[in-house]
């Protein structure tokens, strides 16, 4: 289909699911790798093989899925089939794909020159994808705070590709001093953080959207203040070496306790545990205020402290698998769920074993947290296997539905807010 041909609902629907395939299969390659060594997702400091690991995770497993979610949450809101071409969409999945390709085995192999040349590639294909997605926004239908959630979401992403370009391109032409790489590094790690946070606050607002603006719209407005401007002052401060991380990790605290709160009401009042996926999603959700405290934890305590070793092992895998991971893998399965005929001959086996996957999953990540805070490294190793046979149970289950989709090349029907709207009128 050339640049000039309408871009409807099912392009965005096709271009999502086909990001979710993608992203199901880094999934499935990370949960391969962490049974075979279920060490690497603990160890601390981190050799080239386990820095490779948490790129494919990152880049492949979240951005895959995050990209594919976004685009299959805004086609719910398209007013009319022309809103756009679909070849930034197409450019921007292509790119993507030959850019993380690229990047992981760079990692690897620790040739950082190579990783600046597949991170031009990522910041190629966001710069593209990312006008597609705006202009859909901006012409489909109004919803306000879902579409600026996801425009901050978007804007945090280039920010942390734009800084790990910084950092990697440093290796060409040595501009950078030691502790400005090193403070750049971290900024590039907050804006990953900030995107995922707030693609995962956009995401659950548009899984409510369906059912008209809730009442606690004001609340929601200042969840966004909160989340935005705690993240901003903290990469302020850490970039000018100015002491104000505690003071952004404080206002982003307080913005995760409003979304958590904003989540709970909206969960209760659509009555939403028997959807596929969401009580995964409730425990992912669960997870996010424990995750953000150990991040603050890593930040304050010093290096020379017996439990810094400890929680930023910990910090790390429950970042990438227990709370984005999961929460992603979620909302896929709830999304895909609402499509038609996705489900409509579910086996009584296939939905046990989905559910066994979904249990080992969290399970796994239970007993890998505590008993990694309890010094015991060879059972959370355990629970870390345990975790990585879940997700990739998971990551099958998702991505078997995701292929489909695609392979069908036919109209998949309503998106969660339709549907939803459907079931709750």
């Amino acid at each position: 289909m050339n640049s000039s041909a309408p871009r409807t609902p099912d392009a965005d629907i096709w271009i999502g699911a086909a990001f979710l395939s993608l992203g199901c299969l880094f999934c499935g390659a990370t949960a391969t790798s962490l049974l075979f060594s279920p060490g690497f997702a603990l160890l601390t400091p981190r050799p080239p093989a386990v820095v490779a690991l948490q790129h494919a995770a990152v880049l492949g497993w979240l951005l895959g899925l995050g990209f594919g979610l976004l685009y299959l949450t805004l086609s719910v809101f398209a007013r009319s089939p022309r809103v756009g071409g679909v070849c930034s969409a197409r450019l921007h999945f292509l790119l993507f794909l030959v850019g993380v390709l690229i990047i992981v085995p760079a990692f690897r192999l620790w040739d950082l020159r190579t990783v600046a040349h597949g991170g031009a590639l990522l910041l190629a294909a966001l710069l593209i994808g990312g006008w597609g997605l705006l202009r859909q926004m901006d012409r489909s239908q109004r919803r306000f705070l879902v579409q600026e959630t996801f425009t901050m979401a978007l804007s945090w992403l280039l920010v942390a590709v734009l800084t790990g370009l910084l950092v990697t391109a440093n290796r060409y032409w040595s501009f950078l001093g030691t502790d400005a790489v090193a403070t750049i590094h971290a900024g590039a790690h907050m804006g990953f953080g900030g995107f995922f946070l707030l693609l995962l606050v956009g995401l659950c607002r548009g899984l409510f959207a369906g059912t008209g603006e809730p009442p606690a719209g004001e609340t929601r407005i200042w969840t966004d203040l909160f989340l935005n401007g705690g993240i901003f002052i903290a990469c302020f401060g850490l970039l000018f070496g100015f002491p104000l991380v505690p003071i952004g990790g404080t206002l982003v605290l307080v913005g995760i306790l409003l979304f958590l709160g904003e989540v709970w009401i909206e969960y209760r009042r659509l009555d939403l545990g028997s959807q596929p996926g969401t009580r995964p999603l409730a425990v992912a959700l669960a997870l996010l205020l424990p995750t953000a405290l150990l991040g603050c934890g890593t930040a304050l305590l010093p290096d020379s402290h017996p439990f810094t070793g400890r929680i930023t092992s910990l910090y790390g895998f429950l970042t990438v698998f227990g709370v984005f991971g999961l929460a992603f893998l979620a909302l896929a399965r709830f999304g895909l769920a609402r499509t038609e005929r996705t489900d409509a001959r579910a086996a009584v086996g296939s939905r046990l074993a989905e559910k066994a996957a979904w249990g080992a999953y969290i399970a796994g990540l239970a007993i890998a947290s505590v008993l990694q805070l309890s010094g015991n490294r060879e059972g959370a190793s355990l629970g870390v296997w345990l975790a990585a046979a879940g997700a990739l149970g998971c990551a099958g289950v998702v991505g078997i539905r995701a292929a489909m989709l695609v392979w069908r090349h036919s109209r998949p029907g309503c998106l969660p807010v339709e549907n939803l709207n459907k079931n709750t009128a």
